[in-house]
Formats: structure tokens, C-alpha cells, sequence
């Protein structure tokens, strides 16, 4: 985040409470796409009062005594003037960076559609349509409750003097606050963490109750932590189903730094933090694959329904629903967002990292937070035809050098069938064979070993 990489003075980063909301009353899209029960989004609203939960001056507590911090210090004072506008102008800055990521994502849609329209009819499969007014309906919830209210209430700060702190390098001061810091005998330093918990209930006439939980937690010091989600929101959420989120942020002083060069680096620092931790949309998809889920469903529906003069129709229609995004996502994306999200998914541990790192945090005895997997783990890639994913890169790799002729001689050889007479297998090796000029096996092993080439050069490093 350039947000946490500033390192100039404090009028640096109260740019953030002056963001310039230009384009915000075209926030009112959202109402008449919005959730049932969800007040109008308009201008009035976005500059609402619900804010005075930012106002007045933040907390603080000793870390060691659990009371009121009545301690002259001059980093505490000028931090705790500017808590209150830094966080505010995130919550800002997150509302106007996720509203351009919705625009780009319903201008994806828009083009999507006209391809994949164009795609579905080409090879005779009817019914395909994208319905625009129930899309991104999660997120939609998640925007109206992040406009209405602020997800987050940090109660105070806890304030850890690191001179005192060098008595308890071998156990933890006796304070609740101290579950929250830890002594590194590695790095030999004092470390910080945060952890929360975030609830969403709500109902819906086919499931019921849903109740929905998310832990995260995340070193201050090294950026490192956890994400864990219990299942995934639906899209009949509303924004008054998500709980508020309540929180101390733990802070260290000393007194062999100068004053600015400690309120530098916690300004920075909680600015990083909070672009991790205060991640609402997280409840829809990581950051890292937010919006590159694509547009399958669809496609899935209107697949299923169509009666292809095939055998073996589970593999035929796993590789024609692949194909059909494929295609259109490369010609409006480009094939580097497919790569780039396989890839992910050979990393298991992509899905609990927090931060920049992966981290369990457990510094107390009655934390044993696990994973059901090695978190090193970083699989291997292997292209099989037999398999709908293999055959999937298979189909990439001839769309790549021959994009029109396989198109038309796909489609010409699918309606030449009149009867299943071949199983999709069948159907797909003679294509490959007619478009390639060689036998498809052969095509099929060249390709192959080209696309796990390919492939490897996305390779996530851990």
C-alpha cells in the first residue's frame, strides 16, 4: 500500500481525512441495484454522522496496570491526536478504492457479456444470461454497511513503555493486555499483535439462520498473520447482518528514540495495519483474487441444459464451461490472469495468510491455532488430458496460436454431430488434430509440456 510506505512528516498522512469524494454521489447506483432493507445511498449519507464514532480523542491505557495512561509522554500525545484522522480517512479511502473496484468489475461484466453471448450462441447453446441485478450482491452489502457505520471501534490505546519492558524479557508483565505482546528471544525484541473476531448473522428461506465467523490476527511488527472463515456469505446478506468489531491496538514507547521518529514510524505502521486487518470485503474474496473469480455461473447453468450430441458429458461439459470463460477472459483480461490465478491455487496456505506472511500467533498457552496442511506447501503441475482441468491448458495453449480456427472448427464439429456417437474426448482430439495438422496425441504432449512451462513462470514463491 503507498499508504503504508509514506515516511514524511504527520501532514503526510492527514491527507487521508481530506480525500476528495468527487465521484461519490454516483454512489447512488448502488441503491438501485442495492439489497432489499438498505437505506438510499446519496451524497447526504456518505458524509454522515455515523463518524462521531471517529471523533474526540482515542484512549489510552497502561499496558502494565490495565488503568487509565496518565504518563506525560509526548509520542503518545501526538499519536493520539492523529489516531482518530488516520482512521477516518482509511475508512474513506477503502470506501473510494472499493467503489472503483465494483465500477471495474461491472464494466467486466458488461464486456463479458457481449463475448460470451456471442460464444454461447456460436456453439449452439442457448439460454445463457448474466443477470446484473443481482451481481456482486455481497459486496453491495458489505458497501452499505461500510457507508452506514464503521466496521471497526478501536476502544483504546495500550501503551508498553520498552524500557520497563527489559525486566520481563523471561515472562509476560501480569496484565490481560499482555496476551497481546510477546518478547522474541530470535530477534531479541518486543512484538505486537492484534486479533479479531468478525460475526455476521443473518437469514435466508432455504437455509435458515447463517451464521458466519471470521478470525484474523496480524503481527504489527513483522506484518505477518491469519485469516480464517468459517464459510462463505451468500448473496441474500444485507448490511445490517454484520456485527461491529471491537478492538485495543497495543503500542511501544521508549525513550532512547527521538519523539518524531517513533511517531513516524507508528503513523505508518497503523496505516499498514489497518490495510490489512480492516479488510471487510475479505468477507467476499481475498485481496489478492478479489475480482478475478470470473463469471462462470452462467455459463455452468446454461451448459448443463444444453443437449450436446456427446458421450461422456460430465468431462465434455467441466472442459466447455472452462473453455467458453477462458476464451473470453483472455481476449479481455489476457491469459495472464489464468495463469496468475491457477497458480494461487497451488498454494493451500494463500487462503489463511494475513499481511505479507502467514503467522498462527500463538504466544499464549491456551492458543494452539493449526492448519490441516504443511503451510510450505506449494504444489507441483501436472497437465492431463484425461482430467477437465489438464484439458483446459490444453485448449489454452491451441486458442493462443490458432484462436479463430479453432473456434470455427469446434464449432463446425460439434454441429456435425447428430447423434453421441463420441465421447467429448473424442470430439476434442480430432478438433485438436484438424487445427494442429498432426496427431493429437502428439499435439496434446507438445502442448502440455508447453503450458506446465508456462505455467512455472507464475509460480508463487513462498
Amino acid at each position: 500500500s503507498e499508504l503504508g510506505k509514506m515516511s514524511d512528516s504527520a501532514s503526510k498522512f492527514r491527507f487521508l481525512s481530506a480525500v476528495l469524494f468527487q465521484s461519490l454521489i454516483t454512489f447512488a447506483w448502488l441503491h438501485s441495484h442495492g439489497q432489499s432493507g438498505d437505506e438510499p445511498i446519496d451524497q447526504d449519507v456518505i458524509e454522515l454522522s455515523a463518524f462521531v464514532v471517529y471523533g474526540g480523542i482515542i484512549d489510552t491505557i497502561d499496558g502494565f496496570t490495565g488503568e487509565d495512561y496518565h504518563k506525560s509522554n509526548a509520542v503518545v500525545e501526538e499519536f493520539r491526536q492523529d489516531f482518530n484522522t488516520l482512521l477516518r480517512g482509511y475508512h474513506r479511502k477503502l470506501l473510494e478504492d472499493e467503489y472503483q473496484h465494483m465500477q471495474q468489475q461491472l464494466k467486466l461484466a458488461g464486456q463479458y457479456d457481449v463475448v460470451l453471448q456471442s460464444l454461447t450462441k456460436g456453439f449452439g447453446i442457448r439460454g445463457f444470461e448474466m443477470n446484473h441485478d443481482n451481481y456482486m450482491g455481497v459486496e453491495k452489502a458489505i458497501m452499505n454497511r461500510l457507508i452506514k457505520d464503521p466496521f471497526f471501534r478501536i476502544e483504546a490505546l495500550v501503551v508498553w513503555d520498552l524500557d520497563k519492558l527489559k525486566d520481563y524479557e523471561n515472562q509476560k508483565p501480569d496484565s490481560k493486555y499482555a496476551a497481546d505482546i510477546r518478547y522474541s528471544p530470535e530477534k531479541q525484541k518486543w512484538e505486537r499483535r492484534v486479533t479479531t473476531t468478525w460475526r455476521v448473522h443473518y437469514y435466508t428461506p432455504k437455509t435458515g439462520s447463517v451464521d458466519v465467523v471470521k478470525e484474523q490476527g496480524l503481527n504489527l511488527d513483522t506484518m505477518e498473520g491469519f485469516h480464517f472463515i468459517n464459510r462463505n456469505l451468500g448473496g441474500e446478506v444485507t448490511s445490517n447482518a454484520f456485527r461491529e468489531v471491537k478492538l485495543t491496538y497495543p503500542i511501544f514507547v521508549n525513550s532512547s528514540e527521538p519523539v518524531e521518529t517513533q511517531v513516524t514510524r507508528l503513523r505508518e505502521n497503523f496505516v499498514e495495519t489497518l490495510f490489512h486487518i480492516y479488510d471487510p470485503f475479505s468477507w467476499a474474496w481475498r485481496r489478492n483474487i478479489r475480482f478475478h473469480q470470473g463469471f462462470y455461473w452462467p455459463i455452468q447453468w446454461s451448459v448443463r441444459q444444453t443437449p450436446f450430441k456427446v458421450k461422456d458429458r460430465t468431462w465434455f461439459e467441466d472442459v466447455m464451461i472452462n473453455f467458453l470463460h477462458d476464451v473470453a477472459t483472455m481476449r479481455i483480461r489476457g491469459v495472464e490472469d489464468i495463469y496468475e490465478q491457477e497458480m494461487l491455487t497451488k498454494i493451500p496456505v494463500n487462503n489463511n495468510i494475513l499481511g505479507t506472511g502467514f503467522d498462527l500467533l500463538n504466544w499464549n498457552p491456551d492458543e494452539d491455532r493449526s492448519v490441516g496442511y504443511n503451510p510450505r506447501a506449494n504444489q507441483g503441475v501436472s497437465i492431463n488430458f484425461n482430467n477437465p482441468k489438464g484439458a483446459r491448458f490444453i485448449l489454452i495453449d491451441a486458442f493462443r496460436r490458432w484462436p479463430d480456427k479453432l473456434l470455427t472448427t469446434f464449432q463446425a464439429k460439434l454441429a456435425e454431430q447428430k447423434r453421441a456417437t463420441l465421447t467429448g474426448q473424442e470430439l476434442i482430439r480430432q478438433v485438436l488434430q484438424e487445427v494442429s495438422g498432426m496427431p493429437a496425441d502428439v499435439y496434446i504432449e507438445k502442448a502440455g509440456q508447453a503450458q506446465k512451462a508456462e505455467l512455472e513462470r507464475y509460480r508463487v514463491k513462498l
